[in-house]
């Protein structure tokens, strides 16, 4: 599991905190046909703002200094070069979307996680989510294995 981070946030931490697991209602991370984020591509597809709304209508409020987890089902694909690219060679894979983790940031959440290479989609040319998110103090964590076996909501993570 690699650490998305900057050299300013190269202090060791642990955090003990809750994990959550955010998902549809199928148990995976929107694909294209129903993301709120307009011209995502099943692998290109992003947790929405409307999607983290959605999880907390569902299990209730995110609580400040969170680790928030989205389970894309990507790490199915571990092993496979679908994991990181189309067969055209192009970056393909889930990731969060600025609008979600802007409102995440608001709520004082610790630090946000994926099951892909990336905290922002792989089709970004920008990488805001990067730079937005980590420059706040906060943390990323990429590449996580077994998102699917993590509950909804009070799993705790140590970093």
């Amino acid at each position: 599991m690699s650490i998305a981070t900057n050299a300013k946030h190269l202090a060791a931490s642990v955090l003990i905190g809750s994990v959550l697991a955010l998902t549809n209602a199928a148990g995976a991370a929107p694909k294209a046909e129903e993301s709120t984020v307009a011209g995502a591509t099943e692998g290109n597809a992003m947790l929405s703002k409307a999607d983290v709304e959605a999880w907390i209508s569902a299990n209730g409020a995110i609580p400040k200094g969170a680790c928030v987890a989205m389970n894309s089902g990507w790490a199915s694909k571990v092993g496979d070069a679908s994991f990181r690219n189309t067969p055209d060679g192009n970056f393909a894979f889930p990731g969060f979307a600025k609008e979600a983790t802007d409102m995440l940031a608001e709520m004082g959440v610790a630090s946000i996680a994926v099951d892909t290479l990336s905290l922002d989609p792989g089709s970004s040319k920008d990488f805001a989510v990067h730079y937005s998110w980590l420059p706040g103090g906060r943390y990323g964590i990429e590449n996580v294995a077994n998102l699917d076996a993590v509950p909804a909501k009070g799993a705790t993570v140590f970093v």
